[in-house]
C-alpha cells in the first residue's frame, strides 16, 4: 500500500497494536538526557470521526527533557510536527525515528524538528510482550 502520501511501498504485520490514551501522562513520563526540546504538536485521531469517544487529538505544545510536559494550544514560533496518533504512538514508543516515519507513514514537520526528535528518542526496537 502507499503510504502517507509517499511514494514508499511498505507492508507491515502486527502481532499487537499500541495506542496512546493519555497523551500527558505518556509525555509526561519522558525523561531525556538530550538537550530540551520544544514543539508545536497537530495530532490526528480518527477514532473521533466514529464517535462515542473524542480521542485525543488537537493542537498541544510539547516540551521534552529531563522533565515532559504537554499543554493544550500551540505556542507562537515553535516547529510544528503534524501527526496521526498511530505514528505519534511509534515515534513515542521508539518503533521507527521520526524521520523514518516522515517517509513512511502520517508524520511530518521541518527536517530540524525530524532530526532533533530522532536525537531524543534513541530508543531500543520495542519488543512483543514488554511491559510499558
Amino acid at each position: 500500500r502507499l503510504a502517507g502520501g509517499s511514494d514508499a511501498l511498505h507492508q507491515s504485520i502486527a502481532e499487537q497494536q499500541d495506542r496512546i490514551l493519555d497523551l500527558a501522562a505518556c509525555i509526561g513520563a519522558v525523561h531525556l538526557r538530550t538537550p530540551p526540546l520544544a514543539f508545536g504538536l497537530r495530532l490526528r485521531d480518527p477514532i473521533a470521526d466514529f464517535g462515542g469517544w473524542p480521542g485525543i487529538g488537537g493542537e498541544r505544545t510539547v516540551r521534552l527533557g529531563e522533565e515532559s510536559t504537554v499543554a493544550d494550544g500551540i505556542d507562537d514560533g515553535l516547529p510544528v510536527l503534524d501527526a496521526s496518533v498511530g505514528a505519534f504512538t511509534r515515534l513515542w514508543l521508539g518503533v521507527r525515528p521520526a524521520t523514518g516515519l516522515a517517509l513512511t507513514d502520517d508524520l511530518s514537520g521541518p527536517p530540524a524538528l525530524l532530526d532533533a526528535l530522532d536525537e531524543a528518542f534513541r530508543l531500543p526496537p520495542p519488543r512483543a510482550g514488554w511491559s510499558y
